[in-house]
């Protein structure tokens, strides 16, 4: 009975691991604007003297890292809330196909 065909009401796997690819690139550059970029635009513009990284050494990689995840995090909610909004997708064949409410409470009765 039905199509036998898979509901989709958020986002897919496939769209999800897009998500975290562009999180990964923004938070990389943001983490590279954050630690790198920010200290030599505040030495340029008040004459101070700080160093890249804002002097923490190491930990400026768990900075980065923290700005990477927190940027995923972002990225991934939005990408769900956005599909969620959006009628639910059937996915058969491996092709998705979008469906009204109105088929899908036929299919269920």
């Amino acid at each position: 009975m039905g199509c036998r065909a898979e509901i989709i009401y958020g986002a897919t796997q496939q769209e999800l691991k897009e998500s975290v690819s562009s999180g990964c690139l923004l938070g990389g550059f943001l983490s590279f604007l954050l630690l790198v970029r920010f200290p030599q635009w505040l030495n340029s513009k008040f004459d101070w003297n700080l160093t890249s990284g804002f002097g923490l050494g190491f930990w400026a990689l768990v900075v980065g890292l923290i700005v990477i995840y927190i940027t995923i995090k972002a990225l991934v909610n939005f990408e769900e809330k956005k599909h969620r909004k959006k009628p639910p997708r059937c996915v058969r064949n491996g092709k998705i196909q979008y469906i009204r409410m109105q088929e899908l409470e036929k299919q269920d009765n």
